[in-house]
């Protein structure tokens, strides 16, 4: 459930949802505001979070047990006949941008890609590991920063949408 709600700066009431307004990402916001100024319009993003956490995942057919008991990224929780639960390391970041529709970019920043299963989405995955090495925070923090100005770097250079005019 979401704890925020929306506080207006001139009449101070409160808003669970606040219509003229939507919620961003601080390192990603500067590149969302100029998408949709110039008529390229989001539907939700992300900056990237780097978390050096464990999720749980349940109920997984038992045919993959071996090859989880034989990774470092795998905890092995619960075994049935069937299935097993099992905690995995996270491994990567993603930084993306969801778009209402397909507007077929000509160019798309460096490093990035376009994905339509699930809606036209641009994404940048961003890996803990390379060469079988885990970065540390500093590197990952670096990395993402990079990306994230080569994106709003693109979106400057973008032409105004003229279909949105």
């Amino acid at each position: 459930m979401d704890n925020n709600v929306f506080i207006d700066k001139e009449t101070y009431e409160i808003y669970e949802n606040y219509p003229k307004a939507f919620n961003c990402d601080k390192k990603i916001a500067k590149t969302i505001a100029i998408l949709n100024k110039k008529g390229y319009i989001t539907k939700s993003s992300c900056e990237g979070h780097i978390e050096f956490s464990w999720n749980e995942i349940d109920n997984c057919d038992i045919d993959l047990i071996e090859e989880t008991k034989n990774s470092d990224s795998y905890i092995v929780l619960n075994k049935r006949d069937d299935s097993f639960d099992y905690l995995t390391r996270s491994e990567i970041a993603t930084i993306y941008i969801s778009f209402q529709k397909n507007y077929n970019f000509e160019n798309l920043p460096e490093g990035f890609m376009v994905e339509t299963d699930y809606g036209y989405i641009l994404r940048k995955t961003i890996y803990y590991f390379e060469n079988n090495k885990r970065k540390n925070r500093e590197e990952l923090e670096k990395e993402k920063d990079k990306y994230l100005k080569i994106l709003e770097n693109w979106a400057m250079k973008l032409p105004i949408n003229e279909r949105m005019i």
